[in-house]
């Protein structure tokens, strides 16, 4: 009878070790499969979420783009009215030098304030001189995604929290054309827009930015509390308020001083304090393009270790210039070629043919950038076109 031979210790450990090698490759995949599927999840309800934030700002009234027949009071005028009709938002009219005429502006500019302990959105319309003054409000809690008025039912699955947002979203705007209404405002026909603006729309864009609200934040265990009270109390009138100060976190954060890095689970009362993370700007002259590098925008008197540089070139960073278009970051350029033109965003597509090189008298020019320090599960630029107002 013959013995059958077993294995030795040697192939036993041999076996073993391709096992465990086997088990740590698959361990490896694992988080990147479901780190490969949230984002595509995100993607895919971000597109659903800025489809829905451009038709739920449509419908409401304070933003109806609807052309008014005069100057007169309140009444009829949007939020939009206060970039359409403020003579100085946007830069003067282009006439030889372009200023920061059609360039992005944010929460700082005279038509619009941001708060930021409560990150609300305030429209304001200088240009009426009422007393209180005519304005409109867009508060955090009409900005989380779903929210109580802009929730999409469909999305949310039976039994959980009705009101648990997953994504905040934020507003900023530029002038496209002067028309009829910044006419009616300036009412000088001696002044040189006034004959290309009467009788034409005024058109203004806004880029919306939708981003994943901040993952590490958790509620508190006090019965009753949901995610939206943990996100939207600071701004409430203080007899609603159902949490004290230390559990109030923004939906995204960075550090409250400058410069500017981004933080998790922060709130007002955290350490190191934070500050609700706002749109970042690069404005000229620290942006220049130039059409013989279609695949990358340089950035000038930066250094690659300043926090925005950091935060702009994230890899699949979103970033808006000032003729609308909206790029995706691969990474900052090698370093040979940014010690010899400046530091470069290197970017996933060309610039559009038909942008310019830098220069501010041209209307096709590519001279800023915009974007939000975390990087946005979507981007959607809308077109606000006010018709001309019929006398």
């Amino acid at each position: 009878m013959t013995r059958g031979r077993g294995f030795s210790l040697v192939e036993v450990l041999i076996g073993i070790l391709v096992l465990a090698l086997g088990l740590l490759g698959l361990g490896a995949i694992i988080p990147v499969v479901v780190r490969e599927q949230r984002i595509a999840a995100d993607t895919t309800l971000g597109a659903a979420c800025a489809g829905d934030i451009k038709a739920w700002l449509e419908s409401r009234p304070e933003f109806n783009a609807a052309p008014v027949p005069s100057a007169g009071g309140p009444a009829g005028h949007a939020a939009w009215d206060a970039w359409i009709r403020n003579v100085v938002w946007s830069g003067p009219f282009p006439s030889g030098s372009a200023g920061n005429a059609y360039l992005w502006e944010g929460w700082s500019n005279d038509s619009t304030e941001f708060n930021p302990d409560t990150a609300e959105l305030v429209w304001y319309d200088d240009t009426l001189n009422l007393n209180p003054r005519f304005e409109h409000r867009l508060p955090l809690t009409e900005r989380l995604w779903p929210s109580r008025t802009s929730q999409v039912v469909r999305s949310i699955d039976p039994g959980t929290d009705p009101y648990r947002p997953q994504f905040v979203w934020d507003l900023v705007g530029r002038r496209v054309q002067f028309g009829d209404q910044y006419a009616r405002v300036i009412a000088n026909p001696s002044d040189p827009g006034y004959q290309e603006s009467i009788g034409r729309p005024d058109v203004v864009q806004v880029v919306i930015f939708v981003r994943r609200i901040d993952l590490a934040i958790r509620t508190p265990r006090t019965s009753g509390v949901t995610l939206f009270d943990v996100l939207t109390d600071a701004g409430r009138p203080a007899a609603q308020q159902q949490l004290v100060q230390a559990d109030w976190r923004f939906p995204v954060s960075v550090t409250e001083s400058t410069p500017r890095r981004l933080l998790q689970n922060a709130g007002p009362s955290t350490t190191p304090g934070a500050a609700y993370a706002d749109p970042v700007y690069f404005d000229p002259p620290s942006v220049s393009y130039d059409p013989a590098r279609p695949d990358r925008i340089r950035l000038n008197g930066v250094q690659r270790d300043d926090a925005e540089v950091i935060l702009a070139s994230q890899p699949g960073q979103k970033v808006v210039d000032n003729l609308g278009n909206v790029h995706t970051v691969r990474r900052l350029a090698d370093p040979g070629v940014s010690t010899t033109r400046g530091i470069e965003l290197l970017l996933e597509r060309a610039v559009p043919s038909w942008v310019v090189e830098t220069d501010s008298t041209k209307p096709r020019s590519l001279r800023q950038l915009v974007f939000v320090p975390q990087v946005p599960v979507a981007v959607e630029v809308v077109t606000i076109t006010r018709p001309v107002a019929m006398p």
